[in-house]
């Protein structure tokens, strides 16, 4: 499915496509959303606690309570950043089952109410039929996930500037 516009609607398609998206599983996308968006956080958490704990060692009177606080909390966000792609995952992939229940239904009851049997009997209705099916599974839950990764990435890059620029104001300007 693009984001093009459809002949006399005024919504975009994949507008269309995340509103059903989270009509279908509005837990399970938000829970990716927020994962997906955590785990960009987590790379930048741990790249920070990694400098705090060098930072530490490299002072001559190492606290061994500090050290041991910031080697647990890097140790947590390290399990934590080998846990989150795995139930993001799980999260999608449940919401792809329920975004596919929901557009088949909504594919049969559209058929259900199509009056007589004229357009079942055109040859090509079948095929359009399929691309519809297919469309209405995939597409949804593909722009969900996609616009996750987005947010995901622009949050990522721009954290790792603001810590870059706290390790180092030069690298900012």
């Amino acid at each position: 499915m693009t984001c093009e516009r459809v002949p006399g609607r005024r919504r975009w398609v994949s507008v269309d496509a995340v509103r059903s998206a989270l009509a279908a599983a509005p837990a399970q996308l938000v829970g990716h959303v927020g994962l997906t968006v955590s785990a960009g956080a987590l790379t930048v958490v741990m790249a920070w606690l990694t400098k705090l704990v060098l930072d530490e060692l490299a002072e001559p009177p190492a606290s061994p309570a500090t050290l041991g606080r910031l080697v647990t909390a890097l140790a947590v966000a390290g399990v934590a950043a080998a846990a989150i792609p795995t139930v993001s995952l799980y999260l999608l992939n449940q919401a792809r089952r329920a975004v596919g229940r929901r557009s088949l239904d909504q594919l049969y009851r559209a058929i259900g109410a199509l009056p007589g049997l004229a357009r079942c009997e055109d040859p090509a209705f079948p095929d359009r039929l399929r691309g519809g099916q297919h469309a209405g599974q995939n597409a949804p839950a593909e722009i969900a996930g996609a616009l996750a990764t987005t947010i995901r990435t622009v949050g990522t890059a721009s954290r790792s500037i603001g810590v870059g620029g706290a390790l180092n104001p030069a690298v900012c300007g």
